[in-house]
């Protein structure tokens, strides 16, 4: 039985115009830390964002959206997202993505007015080396 109450502390600076957005981002910047009977338990790591998206115009109200998202965590390997969405009328989204090759999903969201956006994604690891990561 651990009760412990831990405050932790983020920042984050964003870019972004009509049709380039870059973050960079570090929710977490103390690691969660336990001590429990002598032992050391760190509940989280400090993780670090780099995302950035360019939209590209393919027709008439759609547009294609590659990005690509790194995350970095102390003593592991840097994961990168990268893929593909594109959008239609402002409203509907599609769109592909690869985890670190090893695994992969898709993208799908619409609107649902000015202030709600719908969106579902599903991943399928494609190694069970992805799956210990």
């Amino acid at each position: 039985n651990l009760n412990i109450a831990d405050p932790t502390i983020g920042a984050g600076v964003v870019f972004s115009t009509p049709k380039f957005f870059a973050s960079l981002s570090m929710p977490r910047m103390l690691s969660g830390k336990a001590s429990l009977s002598g032992e050391t338990l760190q509940y989280y790591n400090q993780h670090a964002y780099l995302m950035t998206a360019y939209v590209f115009p393919l027709a008439y109200n759609v547009k294609a959206k590659p990005f690509a998202l790194l995350r970095s965590v102390p003593g592991k390997a840097i994961s990168a997202d990268v893929g593909m969405a594109v959008t239609s009328n402002n409203t509907y989204t599609l769109g592909l993505f690869t985890r670190s090759l090893n695994s992969y999903g898709f993208v799908a969201g619409f609107d649902l007015g000015d202030q709600i956006r719908f969106g579902y994604v599903f991943e399928l690891p494609v190694n069970m080396k992805s799956m210990s990561n």
